[in-house]
């Protein structure tokens, strides 16, 4: 996947990991509903950013499943660990996974 900010002559940044870990301590609340795909595995990806008091996602659900590669990426399962609700645009369909992930996880559908 390609960070949406290079350029085509910018080819050789793809693989390298072009950014350090940082942490938001504070971001409670994180609606991505409008973010490119690129963010949200950024975002939840544990090696790259931390977010301690996330308590609620706001996201496309088959977008979720699918940056989640259907719930089974590990480095992601920290950052949603604490996760209370989780707001989709469609029903959750596969609660087991959606469980393991979400371990304190309140599930609404808007």
């Amino acid at each position: 996947m390609w960070p949406p900010f290079l350029r085509e002559h910018q080819s050789h940044l793809r693989d390298k990991d072009w950014c350090s870990m940082i942490e938001y301590r504070h971001l409670s609340p994180l609606d991505m509903t409008n973010a490119n795909s690129y963010y949200l595995k950024h975002f939840l990806n544990e090696t790259k950013t931390r977010l301690p008091s996330l308590s609620k996602l706001k996201v496309h659900y088959n977008l979720l499943k699918a940056v989640t590669n259907n719930f089974a990426k590990e480095e992601m399962r920290y950052n949603c660990c604490r996760v209370n609700q989780l707001v989709t645009d469609y029903p959750v369909t596969d609660l087991q996974n959606i469980i393991r992930y979400f371990p304190s996880l309140l599930i609404s559908v808007s």
